[in-house]
């Protein structure tokens, strides 16, 4: 089972399969209740990351980002980073997140993607920072995910396997 109590599915079986999961009542509250406020996990990432780089500049990549809601709590944390997110249900997360963006005044871009074809969405593209947050231990064959991750890297990866905020 997945973070979330689902089966895992592969790629091409998600959009039926998992969008049931990503859409339902109580995995809707929990996006809503950490982009209300940051769980510690949040926090002491954020922690870490600083005191590993103070104050990154450039491009950031945040990989299967759900809502954003990384990038909503990091952007203040790390103004000089512009933030781009990829998340394969997008079209159905980031409405949620939007009136957090738009209230906190920041623009980044949230694209819907799979995560397998991250060379694809962005080819050409290298990131001084890429973020990975409680996705790599839900995905069948990550190994792909994490050398496309590796392949787009001019920097740091900071990848994180919980699954939940306890």
């Amino acid at each position: 089972a997945d973070a979330y109590g689902g089966a895992l599915v592969q790629p091409e079986q998600q959009p039926k399969d998992q969008e049931k999961i990503w859409m339902s009542d109580d995995i809707l509250a929990y996006h809503r209740r950490q982009l209300e406020e940051p769980y510690r996990s949040t926090i002491h990432m954020i922690r870490f990351i600083k005191s590993i780089l103070p104050d990154p500049k450039g491009d950031a990549l945040d990989v299967a980002c759900g809502t954003g809601v990384n990038i909503l709590h990091m952007s203040p944390e790390f103004p000089h980073l512009r933030w781009t997110g990829v998340d394969y249900a997008g079209d159905k997360l980031y409405p949620v997140s939007r009136p957090y963006f738009q209230k906190a005044n920041l623009q980044p871009e949230l694209i819907t993607g799979d995560v397998y074809k991250l060379t694809q969405l962005f080819p050409n593209r290298r990131f001084p920072v890429i973020l990975c947050a409680h996705t790599l231990i839900c995905l069948p064959g990550y190994e792909e995910v994490l050398d496309q991750m590796l392949t787009m890297l001019d920097g740091w990866l900071f990848i994180s396997s919980l699954f939940a905020d306890t």
